[in-house]
């Protein structure tokens, strides 16, 4: 049980009660002892760590703005200017992969396989490879099936089908697809309908 429970009516109508009004409201608060001191301490590193985040954000969009490959990424769904940026250099050179299957493979989100007696069986990926890579495309994965139907299409035909997990992971493999094709050919991604054929 909180010792100073502030009446909800207080931030009643806020959406974000570390916004400026909410931080605001905070600051006006009276409060007994220390708590005043304790909360003002809490809000001082709240709004240093705001501008440090505002301030990094803003070297990542000029550096994707610089950067032609980059600003390619960005335009693939799921993926802003954190997740083109981290792309970019964590792949680096697409030259070094021959297909799109190379660059999955690479990021360690094809399936295992199995062989004994001439009988193959395929298990759950593999998870080999760049693990920054892997996370990022697992993240735009939920990016992705937001803001665009096509993905979100595809997402839902591949859930229907096999669960979430495997939809996620298929969804993965056609983001990086995208990647792959938008990298070589050096141009932004345009949205169409993708064929299931997982």
């Amino acid at each position: 049980m909180d010792r100073h429970p502030v009446e909800d009516n207080v931030f009643r109508g806020l959406t974000d009660k570390f916004g400026k009004t909410g931080m605001k409201i905070m600051r006006s608060l009276e409060l007994e002892g220390n708590d005043r001191a304790i909360l003002n301490g809490y809000l001082d590193l709240i709004e240093e760590l705001s501008r440090r985040i505002a301030a990094l954000n803003k070297q990542i969009k000029a550096l994707v703005k610089e950067d032609e490959i980059s600003s390619y990424l960005k335009s693939v769904p799921g993926f802003g200017d954190l997740l083109g940026l981290l792309l970019r250099y964590e792949i680096d050179n697409m030259e070094r992969f021959a297909s799109a299957k190379k660059l999955c493979s690479y990021v360690g989100i094809v399936p295992s396989t199995y062989s004994s007696g001439g009988k193959t069986w395929h298990g759950r990926i593999t998870k080999e490879g760049n693990k920054w890579l892997r996370w990022a495309v697992i993240e735009a994965v939920h990016g992705a099936i937001i803001t665009s139907p096509s993905l979100r299409r595809y997402y839902n035909r591949v859930k229907q089908r096999r669960g979430d997990k495997a939809a996620t992971i298929a969804l993965a493999r056609k983001l990086l697809e995208i990647i792959y094709h938008v990298w070589k050919e050096k141009r932004p991604y345009y949205e169409k309908e993708l064929a299931y054929t997982v």
